[in-house]
């Protein structure tokens, strides 16, 4: 079974196994807990301890106004050696809206192929100022309680879909709908909406398998082939394959 951790946006799909180059966009004390964990598992220190370990990188810029490319190329220098205690490294750049221009195109080569056993995390209050090439290089999570732009891809999949809505509706009505979800622009809101929706789906079904597992094998059987197929749908999303057809083939098994 595929574990979930739940924002109030969406779930982070074991984040740290499945991307190596991440946006986290949200507010400092949302991001912050959300490094914590990754480092836990990534370089396993405990706790706050994880700023200690030579196996984690930081690039931060108070003084002043932008992150320059002097710092990002001696962050790729840096991440040229191998973990020191652990199995893992983990760089996170704080603060990435400050990226100059320069600085994100240097960057683009190790987004798109960091080096074994390491994990980047760029860390945002919004995606506004990324290049188009960075954020399609990375994973951009935006986390609940983050900011407007959460809070309102958060009300566009409830005013979209009222999922006990959507399961009663025919499959016409249901391609419909998906069709709709594919013309939702910039394509991070059309993700995160995505996977709001297969979100709900898995804990409605997740619900329903909770109360058939002591009365119908053959119901119970069906619901947990549903929970595997969004889990797959899911899958094949990350893996760029047709939007629209692979979201109708999920409805029609629904």
């Amino acid at each position: 079974m595929i574990e979930y951790s739940y924002t109030n946006l969406i779930f982070i799909y074991t984040l740290y196994m499945y991307y190596q180059s991440i946006i986290l966009v949200g507010n400092k004390k949302v991001i912050r807990k959300r490094i914590r964990n990754i480092a836990t598992k990534l370089i396993k220190v405990q706790g706050e301890e994880y700023r200690n370990s030579p196996d984690y990188i930081e690039i931060t810029e108070k003084e002043k106004k932008s992150i320059g490319i002097d710092l990002i190329r001696e962050l790729i220098y840096r991440l040229q050696s191998k973990p020191y205690q652990s199995k893992n490294q983990l760089a996170v750049i704080k603060g990435a809206e400050k990226l100059t221009l320069q600085a994100q195109n240097s960057l683009l080569k190790i987004l798109e192929e960091p080096p074994k056993k390491t994990q980047i995390i760029l860390t945002s209050s919004h995606t506004a100022n990324f290049l188009p090439t960075v954020l399609s290089r990375c994973k951009a999570v935006v986390l609940g309680n983050s900011q407007e732009d959460a809070r309102s891809i958060f009300k566009e999949i409830d005013d979209i879909i009222d999922i006990n809505d959507f399961l009663q509706k025919d499959i016409l009505d249901k391609f419909a709908i998906i069709s709709n979800l594919t013309k939702i622009k910039p394509p991070l809101k059309r993700e995160s909406i995505t996977n709001k929706l297969l979100l709900e789906l898995y804990n409605e079904f997740s619900s329903k398998l909770k109360q058939t597992e002591s009365n119908s094998f053959s119901d119970g059987e069906k619901f947990l082939n549903v929970l595997k197929l969004i889990n797959q749908t899911h899958k094949k999303l990350k893996a760029n394959t047709n939007y629209r057809l692979t979201l109708e083939h999920l409805v029609t098994q629904l």
